[in-house]
């Protein structure tokens, strides 16, 4: 099972950090996490400073909307599944547990989205998000 996790980021190069801390804590491999910047200029080097200190994979490019910086990171994707956090975002669990959830739910072959619970950041809440997408 090929899975990328991609993290979009825009302006908050604090919150990145965080975000990508507790990917690398929790053993997310680091060659399946790709960070997507539209931050504008004044941003652009901490955010490149940033994924060279993890060693992250980084495309940039602050002219996109967020709508089409989410469609230019899905269509850059090859694996069989993607999933998009924000800087702000951030899901509560190691590596493993998440890959055996997301094995699980995709074995039914109707399925073709699912969504966590996440954790905001800026709030310090936990959004749940309980919608399965179906075919």
């Amino acid at each position: 099972m090929s899975h990328s996790f991609i993290i979009l980021s825009n302006n908050r190069p604090q919150l990145l950090e965080q975000c990508i801390d507790y990917f690398i804590q929790n053993n997310y491999p680091r060659e399946k996490i790709a960070i997507f910047d539209n931050s504008s200029e004044h941003f652009k080097f901490k955010i490149l400073e940033l994924t060279s200190k993890y060693q992250i994979k980084l495309f940039q490019n602050s002219t996109m909307s967020l709508g089409e910086h989410f469609a230019y990171a899905l269509n850059l994707c090859s694996s069989n599944y993607v999933t998009f956090f924000h800087d702000d975002d951030l899901i509560n669990l190691h590596y493993s547990e998440y890959k055996k959830t997301v094995e699980f739910f995709f074995k039914k072959k109707e399925i073709i989205s699912i969504n966590f619970n996440g954790y905001h950041f800026e709030t310090n809440k936990v959004a749940t998000y309980k919608n399965v997408l179906w075919k």
